[in-house]
């Protein structure tokens, strides 16, 4: 919120522009996932862990994000 915008996605939006589908994904695309954002890289999309248990890069189903934004 301190750069103006009300949420993650409301940021991506200014951004990257309108979201689509992540069926749609591509390799390259911004993954937004609730409270984080990844990059696609096929049918998985590659987070920062933040936990305990997974640490480092976390790879993730896009078929489980909410929106993709395109590159």
């Amino acid at each position: 919120r301190q750069a103006g915008f009300q949420s993650l996605y409301h940021y991506l939006m200014a951004h990257f522009g309108k979201p689509v589908p992540v069926s749609f994904a591509r390799r390259g695309d911004v993954i937004y996932e609730k409270t984080r954002v990844g990059i696609c890289e096929g049918r998985v999309a590659v987070f920062v862990g933040q936990n305990p248990e997974k640490q480092g890069l976390v790879r993730v189903p896009v078929k489980t994000a909410d929106w993709c934004f395109r590159v």
